[in-house]
């Protein structure tokens, strides 16, 4: 081959040399343009992918924040609708157990009625005065023992639902793993918010008094009162109440002492307690419990009685039942406005002790199946932060 190349003319050589080197150069620049082709083809690649995770994950974190908004706001729905609205009977029921009004207005009604007066002026004067210290007390009592309810039933959702949406975020039911609070698990914690009806409110009662026979012992029966100056004595026996408590703290009232179970009195056939009736749709407990399951229902419960009371003992637990006691008093001020024909025009306290005693039905009373009072205690925006934080993530515990 090199001999024919050697006898190729000069001019057939440099045609060669011309082609060869032109060839050569055509298949750089083409390897070139195809190496620049695939580096551009992947970045472009990667810029796609890298734009399709931002979009997916910010697609997942947009979906995962409106499904925490919304079980939150189920959650809420859940104590306004359901909760709430079944164990307030309870409540109502056990107030008035506890403040008997009847017995001393039938006593007055026997006397005024009876031609020979079995008591004396001295003794209805005594039941004029003990009648005056009830009504007040039944009221105000009342109002505090929603407020608990309110802000108790509240905490104790939250701190389930928050466990509840981790269940179902980590789907651990796909992966045959048990869910880390049965419904037998949910059912025994939310039946705690009975301890203030049947145990509680007795506590809050009895302070409460304490508190009214202080604030009411300048007002004799000759007095007169018009709607200010009796705004004016409720907010000063919220402030006796909110000072005498806040030595003793709320755990008391709400929870039994740590290691006793919450009891259970008997109903009537067919009746449920209060709190399973509240959430028997969702939480029931379940038959046939095995003895592993019953053992991890116990832990999971004291897990959730732990995270209640540390809530409790906390400052802004404080606070936020604080705020709701003054909002649930200025709501009963609001209502108690229509006791006065004319707010201005004062009333003979003979006159008015027997309109205050019938006004403690009044507080328990629901518009559309809203009660007022816990109505204008859950437009607290302290309450919603609480909520919030219970939800989000658990309580800190004290040292």
């Amino acid at each position: 081959m090199w001999r024919r190349l050697s006898n190729l003319s000069l001019r057939q050589k440099v045609f060669l040399g011309t082609a060869a080197g032109a060839a050569g150069a055509g298949v750089y620049y083409a390897g070139t343009k195809m190496y620049e082709m695939y580096v551009e083809t992947s970045r472009e690649v990667e810029e796609y992918i890298e734009e399709k995770q931002v979009h997916e994950e910010t697609t997942l974190k947009h979906q995962t924040e409106t499904n925490v908004v919304t079980h939150f706001e189920s959650v809420q729905n859940i104590a306004d609708s359901t909760t709430m609205p079944s164990i307030l009977p309870h409540l109502e029921e056990s107030l008035f157990a506890l403040v008997n009004l009847t017995e001393l207005t039938d006593q007055l009604m026997y006397a005024r009625t009876s031609e020979e007066s079995p008591i004396t002026q001295k003794q209805k004067y005594a039941i004029w005065n003990e009648l005056k210290i009830l009504s007040v007390t039944q009221s105000f009592s009342a109002a505090v023992g929603i407020s608990l309810l309110e802000v108790f039933v509240r905490v104790q959702l939250n701190i389930v639902g928050r466990y509840l949406y981790l269940d179902s975020a980590f789907d651990v039911t796909k992966k045959d793993m048990p869910s880390t609070l049965s419904k037998s698990c949910q059912h025994k914690f939310l039946e705690y918010a009975n301890f203030l009806p049947q145990k509680g409110l007795a506590t809050v009662v009895e302070k409460v008094r304490g508190c009214a026979e202080e604030v009411l012992n300048r007002i004799t029966l000759k007095s007169e009162m018009d709607f200010a100056t009796l705004c004016e004595l409720l907010v000063e026996l919220q402030v006796s109440y909110l000072q005498a408590v806040s030595q003793e703290g709320w755990e008391s009232i709400l929870l039994p002492p740590v290691g006793i179970e919450l009891t259970h009195p008997s109903r009537s056939e067919g009746a449920d307690s209060s709190a399973a009736q509240a959430s028997s749709n969702s939480v029931r407990s379940e038959e046939n419990t095995s003895e592993a399951q019953a053992d991890q229902d116990g832990s999971r419960l004291q897990v959730l009685l732990g995270e209640t009371r540390a809530v409790i003992r906390g400052p802004e637990f404080r606070s936020v039942l604080a705020d709701a006691v003054k909002v649930a008093v200025a709501s009963l001020q609001e209502a108690m406005q229509a006791i006065y024909p004319d707010p201005d025009v004062p009333i003979p306290m003979p006159k008015l002790i027997p309109r205050l005693a019938a006004f403690s039905k009044v507080v328990f009373q629901h518009d559309e199946g809203h009660n007022i009072v816990a109505q204008a205690i859950v437009q607290l925006p302290s309450l919603d932060s609480l909520c919030a934080n219970l939800y989000s993530s658990p309580p800190s515990f004290p040292p």
